[in-house]
């Protein structure tokens, strides 16, 4: 056990000990995971149809550019907006208001001066970074969303600022906001440019576009919430605070090494591109045939396997500044109850996903694309969906070491997963006979390891009794079940209702078995039942009635 944790205590059965801190943490959750919910809904309804506009081709060119941007969006705000909850969190636990206010002005300053730079390079670099990843049409696509990055900074600013305060509703309507600007300003623009008879490469860079407006309406929106909202006023003390030159030391303190952590797997994505794509042309594919594959796999087969952590982030985002408070106040008893039920949630959420994607990868992918497409994407995401749930404990365990202060942590899973990650892909996708199939197994082993890493860490400095049974065990078997009478259910549907309604009944089905043999086996406990918001509630009126 690390000196730090060592110096808090120990306790052998750990739970939460403030009930305000339970609520706030399944509010937390509740609020993004909803919103991620809708954004990526939305999300789908932009990229499916975009996928039958422009093709595959097209899907490539957008999703190379939209590589590389998130790339500069790792490095941009991955961090500081972390720190700036974290270091909020803190003060609003000393109920020091000048300090966060001055967090906040220090904050927002430094990531409009990184967003603009950052913009800047990839405008400027936009054709270097082409021909570097092999797709050298793909540059008005990248110059078409650098702005965002100026965007995003800010938002991430406010963004910091409201989940330090454990208030996720602002940052849950800006990403909604950026998501339907995306979706309804991009397709339109995609359809506009097809109506001028423009080549697919341009079409791809018109529907980035729709990314760079979307992220200006959901910055927006956070500085009317912030103009609204103002809550340290609310307990405005006479501490003056340590001044601007400490925040600064500390802002950079936790976001550099979250930054780099969050980074290296961007910049991993960035090489694993160039070398998919170099290695496909090694291995005979043409430039289009190889942006063809590598859409294909980006637009079917990638957007399938971010469907379930898009559940799981918010626990990541509304675990990090709670365990931090806990951290401050010297709280051991919370910081291991919040480790131990963000984890159990996450196995409770990642692992019917994963099992459902690899039994259920054709229906799924048939639902919502062509059949063609959905032949050649099916494999690819069995291969992947392993990777989800270890993506899940990634970000997670990530989050919770941040917060923990063991920030160099992460950095060092992140580096050894993607160390990983580029040499088997290199190795497999220049195979004449695995090909683009190297990609979803390369990225499974990253996971994997990295998540080992964390995991080792995390029982090391804590010292917590993992609970195997609870956790992970009870979980999964419910899940392998559930996976089996989905596509026993499909199988049996599907010739008298039709593929479609028989994989949305197969689902539904599943889900209701997942939960009957969640609650039959003991995965979830009532206590844990009393621990989310407003479920006391719901039981009394059952009672009632």
């Amino acid at each position: 056990m690390s000196k730090r944790m060592a110096v808090l205590g120990r306790q052998k059965h750990p739970e939460f000990e403030n009930k305000k801190s339970i609520n706030n943490f399944f509010s937390g959750v509740a609020v993004l995971t909803a919103a991620n919910i809708v954004v990526k809904a939305i999300g789908l309804m932009f990229k499916i149809p975009l996928q039958h506009c422009i093709g595959d081709e097209g899907m490539g060119y957008f999703n190379s550019a939209y590589t590389v941007y998130t790339w500069f969006y790792m490095l941009s705000t991955a961090g500081i907006p972390v720190a700036i909850s974290m270091i909020v969190s803190e003060n609003y636990v000393e109920r020091n208001g000048r300090q966060i206010s001055r967090i906040f002005r220090v904050s927002l300053v430094t990531l409009i001066f990184i967003g603009a730079l950052f913009a800047s390079v990839m405008i400027v670099c936009a054709g270097p970074f082409a021909r570097f990843i092999g797709a050298g049409y793909s540059s008005y696509s990248i110059i078409a969303v650098a702005p965002t990055l100026l965007f995003i900074c800010i938002s991430g600013a406010y963004r910091g600022y409201f989940q330090g305060h454990r208030n996720m509703v602002p940052t849950a309507i800006s990403q909604v906001l950026e998501a339907l600007g995306k979706m309804a300003i991009g397709m339109l623009l995609a359809l506009w440019a097809m109506g001028q008879g423009y080549g697919v490469h341009f079409v791809a860079a018109y529907a980035t576009l729709g990314i760079t407006i979307g992220a200006a309406a959901g910055m927006l929106s956070l500085v009317i919430s912030k103009i609204i909202y103002v809550r340290e006023k609310q307990f405005e003390s006479e501490n003056p605070g340590r001044g601007t030159t400490p925040v600064i030391h500390r802002l950079v303190s936790i976001a550099v090494p979250v930054t780099i952590s969050s980074s290296v797997m961007s910049l991993t994505n960035v090489l694993d591109l160039m070398v998919v794509v170099n290695r496909l042309e090694n291995i005979g594919y043409t430039e289009g045939a190889a942006m063809a594959v590598y859409g294909n796999y980006t637009t079917l087969v990638v957007p399938m396997f971010n469907l379930p952590p898009i559940l799981v982030y918010p626990i990541a985002y509304s675990v990090a500044p709670i365990i931090s408070a806990a951290m401050a106040k010297r709280d051991i008893l919370s910081v291991r109850g919040s480790v131990l039920m963000s984890m159990k949630l996450t196995s409770i959420i990642a692992l019917p996903c994963t099992f459902g994607l690899a039994f259920m990868a054709y229906p799924v992918l048939d639902l919502l694309y062509s059949s063609q497409s959905a032949c050649f994407g099916a494999p690819m995401l069995i291969l992947l969906a392993p990777a989800v749930f270890f993506m899940c404990i990634l970000a997670v365990s990530n989050s919770a070491l941040q917060a923990m202060g063991r920030v160099k942590i992460p950095i060092l899973s992140m580096v050894v997963g993607a160390a990983v990650k580029l040499v088997i892909g290199y190795i497999l996708t220049g195979s004449s006979s695995v090909g683009i199939y190297g990609t979803p197994i390369s990225t499974f082993a990253c996971y994997l390891v990295a998540s080992m890493v964390n995991f080792y860490f995390i029982l090391k400095d804590t010292g917590i009794d993992l609970q195997l049974n609870g956790i992970f065990i009870k979980p999964a078997i419910c899940s392998i079940v559930c996976a089996f009478s989905a596509l026993f259910t499909h199988r049996w549907l599907s010739p008298s209702v039709g593929q479609g309604i028989s994989t949305l009944i197969s689902i539904f089905v599943a889900a209701i078995v997942y939960l009957f043999l969640l609650f039959a086996v003991g995965g979830v406990s009532e206590r844990e039942l009393d621990m989310i918001p407003y479920m006391n509630k719901l039981k009394n009126r059952f009672k009632n009635h």
